[in-house]
């Protein structure tokens, strides 16, 4: 999005911020009319796909139709860009974004971390393993 004039990004955070509120607004409008009233402001979308391929959905709880499940996400995300639809695809992009939403990219990162090093740890065991079996092997032979 250009900036024109004043500072740097602020008029396009508010912006932001305003359609933001908008359409959460319509969000609690369409849930009130379709009967799926939130409460104290929570959103629950969930959809059940059973182990023979039938799936059902449901709105804070209760059964809905798959279209009024894609009906409410419609107001829960706005794609801007010619390609920007691609980057979802990808489940990568999937977790930042709900990371940021739910503001917990620190927690996020330090998952990560703890992760990347238990996967090393886990490798030189592996290494350790593998080497204590060559070494019998020639003991052996």
């Amino acid at each position: 999005m250009p900036k024109v004039g004043g500072a740097p990004g602020r008029t396009a955070r508010r912006d932001r911020r305003r359609i933001c509120h908008r359409r959460l607004a319509q969000l609690a409008h369409w849930l009130d009319e379709a009967g799926f009233a939130a409460d104290e402001g929570t959103l629950i979308l969930r959809r059940v796909i059973d182990a023979g391929g039938r799936s059902r959905a449901f709105i804070n709880g209760s059964a809905a139709l798959l279209t009024q499940l894609k009906d409410a996400a419609e107001f829960l995300l706005d794609i801007h860009g010619q390609h920007a639809h691609h980057a979802l695809l990808r489940p990568t992009t999937q977790r930042e974004v709900l990371d940021a939403y739910a503001g917990a990219q620190q927690q996020a990162a330090a998952v990560a971390d703890a992760w990347h090093a238990w996967q090393a740890v886990r490798q030189r065991r592996l290494d350790a393993e593998i080497h204590a079996r060559r070494g019998r092997s020639s003991v052996r032979d």
